[in-house]
């Protein structure tokens, strides 16, 4: 394989997209397809898309474009799940640090 089909997407990506979206690679590249062009592949082109793919792992343009676009998607889906997850732990935190105060005063000034 050369280092073009390489640097924007290998053939493991596609795997790993394949098994991540329980799809077989026929479905993958018809996504990619209709993505890509617009309208529905035929059944036969699909498949010798396929098969040239395993027989080489060259992986077509509008694959890698697909593959890619769903892998930025599933990366900007963790940056959002943890951005999340930072701001509401730190929602609770200043009431968190008041109410320990005040009830730290509130034990002070209880008489012994």
């Amino acid at each position: 394989m050369s280092k073009v089909h390489n640097h924007f997407v290998d053939p493991d990506k596609v795997e790993h997209v394949t098994k991540r979206l329980h799809i077989d690679h026929e479905e993958l590249f018809a996504e990619a397809y209709h993505a890509w062009f617009g309208e529905q592949a035929a059944g036969p082109e699909i498949a010798a898309c396929v098969e040239q793919y395993l027989a080489g792992s060259n992986v077509p343009f509008w694959v890698r474009s697909h593959v890619r676009a769903l892998l930025g998607e599933q990366q900007r889906s963790r940056k959002d799940v943890k951005k999340k997850l930072l701001t509401t732990a730190a929602r609770p935190l200043p009431f968190l640090i008041y109410a320990a105060y005040t009830m730290g005063l509130c034990y002070a000034l209880l008489p012994l």
